[in-house]
């Protein structure tokens, strides 16, 4: 188990750990910043109550489960999020 629990924040930490916070905060207005940092704040909880359920259903399924979610996500990332380094808020 707590080799799965490495392998996940490893793969999320690689994914879209990082990246929401960068991404959102180049373009994103400090009011609407705030809107999706609550959900994400809000999925995280979602995560963690669910991750004890989950868990004691099937460790390896669980984690699987998770772990394809962040590769998915991680993919989106390199696919559809535009770079934006050296450009100025206006040109973003």
């Amino acid at each position: 188990m707590k080799s799965s629990i490495f392998i996940y924040v490893f793969i999320f930490e690689n994914s879209l750990g990082p990246v929401f916070w960068l991404y959102c905060s180049d373009f994103l207005i400090p009011k609407s910043f705030s809107i999706v940092a609550f959900i994400n704040w809000g999925t995280i909880v979602i995560l963690g109550i669910s991750a004890p359920y989950m868990i004691t259903w099937s460790v390896g399924n669980t984690f699987s489960i998770y772990g394809i979610l962040c590769l998915i996500g991680g993919i989106y990332s390199v696919i559809a999020l535009k770079e934006t380094k050296g450009l100025t808020k206006d040109k973003v």
